[in-house]
């Protein structure tokens, strides 16, 4: 029968690999089995222990991890009064880790010392990337280093600041608004080949292509719904462009691209997957 506690406290049964028992304040988890033995490092705790038990199978105290106020807990090293700590092996808690715990109210120096802390998680430290999945809502937030790294959706009419993101801005609904100039990325590539397949790749938004000779080419990127890229012809022949794959641009088949005209810019706008649309401007002539 299920039965709930609104205490702080909640007693379990030892599991039997703690063959020595379990010590006091340190991170335990409850087993399959209904048993708690000691959470590693990557394990989010169901509570900490109040004292310590000397047998297996015997009843312990635990602090749930739900518990209001401050925990005890056992250090594995020196940690700053202040700063946040992270679960360790053996029950104990770090100044590094993976797992985020707590906020220290008081400092330890050695392994073994004994700490009090205010519980903030679990919250999930994974090194340079915090990772979302499924829809995920960030109200009224700044997103510095370290940032989403790709597929970025944003929606809502608050100011989004996406400064130092990189990938793919998808889509933006509302008045979401960029601090600065929106700035696409740009490089060079030689012209090369005579189709699709061997053509040079076109990996930036604006592209200054070298190497014309009215037969070599270039072939734009995959195609995705909402993709611009300026192609940039500096040389005073034709440049052939192609889509990728079986991609058209404005109706012509893959494999026959089409001619932009010596010294001039191709605008290509993708409509649909691999469907591109093209106009041409010549360059400015100097005065």
């Amino acid at each position: 029968m299920s039965v709930y506690t609104e205490a702080r406290r909640k007693s379990f049964p030892v599991a039997a690999a703690a063959t020595t028992g379990l010590g006091a304040y340190l991170r335990v988890l409850v087993g399959s089995d209904g048993t708690i033995n000691l959470a590693g490092s990557t394990d989010v705790e169901t509570g900490t222990t109040e004292r310590a038990s000397f047998a297996a199978g015997g009843a312990q105290e635990v602090v749930l991890h739900s518990a209001q106020g401050t925990s005890l807990f056992t250090a594995a090293d020196a940690i700053t009064k202040g700063n946040t700590f992270y679960a360790a092996a053996s029950g104990k808690v770090s100044n590094a880790g993976t797992i985020a715990v707590g906020i220290a109210l008081e400092s330890t120096t050695a392994d073994g010392d004994t700490l009090e802390g205010m519980r903030i998680g679990p919250v999930t430290a994974s090194g340079s990337y915090a990772t979302l999945t499924g829809i995920q809502t960030l109200t009224n937030k700044t997103l510095t280093a370290p940032v989403i790294g790709t597929g970025l959706t944003a929606s809502g009419s608050a100011s989004n600041d996406f400064s130092g993101s990189t990938g793919t801005f998808k889509t933006s609904t509302g008045a979401n608004t960029l601090g600065g100039a929106l700035v696409k990325t740009s490089g060079t590539v030689a012209a090369a080949g005579t189709n699709n397949t061997n053509g040079g790749a076109i990996t930036k938004d604006t592209i200054t292509v070298s190497a014309a000779d009215a037969t070599k080419g270039v072939v734009l990127p995959t195609g995705v719904a909402g993709m611009e890229v300026l192609v940039i012809n500096t040389v005073a022949a034709v440049l052939k462009v192609y889509p990728a794959g079986a991609g058209t641009i404005n109706g012509v088949a893959a494999g026959t691209g089409v001619a932009l005209t010596a010294s001039a810019v191709g605008r290509f706008v993708c409509t649909a997957a691999d469907t591109w649309y093209g106009t041409t401007a010549a360059l400015l002539a100097s005065n």
